[in-house]
């Protein structure tokens, strides 16, 4: 029997702030009963630890490797965007690795691609808006990497934990490819990966062919729930 596992605070607002929303902003005709209902739904996707799929969408927007976000979803996402965006305004928190900084659009496409990876996957994601590297996985134990450009590498910093799993993910709104992954952060920790382009700090640019097949990532996850 699959424990039953509590949501956080931060989990049971956002579940009734996207009820709300849902209704009153994109106009879905909810009952006030339904709005109740989505805290009971994202318990029981975290007590399965599966995707809490919120528009029923989730096996009707995968193709073989690609993943296509409806407009819920996309809402959702962006609003976890924008929290992050001002948590890290408040924080003073300014990017090393990239010259222009983080924007606004590039944190919400991070989101989505999180996201996007959970929905492919079909694993819990708790939509954190205050995890910063060392507190936490993005997705169940992987960590996402997101990129716009089909040449984009897999980019590990040194200070990533070199046992944490990294997963590749390409594309813009709404639809993205979940490309890859490596196992451990140190699988591609290996020194002709490593690079500075532009006089960022060094990191490692894993390329795509490097990287294992995302098969083998929804295997490894089967084998788990089924134990």
């Amino acid at each position: 029997m699959q424990e039953k596992m509590s949501l956080s605070y931060h989990e049971k607002v956002l579940a009734y702030m996207f009820g709300i929303i849902s209704k009153h902003i994109l106009e879905i005709d909810y009952s006030d009963h339904k709005i109740f209902d989505f805290v009971k739904s994202m318990e029981k996707a975290k007590s399965e630890n599966v995707y809490w799929d919120v528009s029923n969408s989730r096996k009707k927007s995968i193709n073989e490797n690609q993943v296509t976000l409806t407009s819920i979803e996309m809402l959702l996402a962006g609003i976890i965007g924008l929290f992050r965006r001002i948590s890290s305004i408040k924080r003073n928190c300014k990017s090393k690795y990239d010259p222009k900084e983080k924007n606004w659009a590039t944190e919400i496409e991070a989101v989505m691609a999180e996201m996007a990876f959970a929905k492919y996957a079909d694993l819990y994601w708790d939509a954190s808006v205050c995890r910063f590297r060392g507190q936490g996985a993005d997705v169940g134990p992987y960590q996402v990497r997101h990129a716009k450009e089909e040449y984009k590498n897999l980019i590990i910093r040194a200070k990533d934990s070199d046992e944490d799993p990294f997963v590749l993910v390409l594309g813009v709104a709404p639809t993205y490819r979940i490309i890859g992954w490596l196992e451990q952060a140190k699988d591609g920790k290996i020194e002709h990966f490593l690079k500075s382009p532009h006089g960022i700090p060094p990191a490692f640019f894993v390329p795509k062919e490097n990287l294992k097949p995302i098969n083998t990532l929804l295997e490894r996850e089967k084998c788990k729930k089924t134990k």
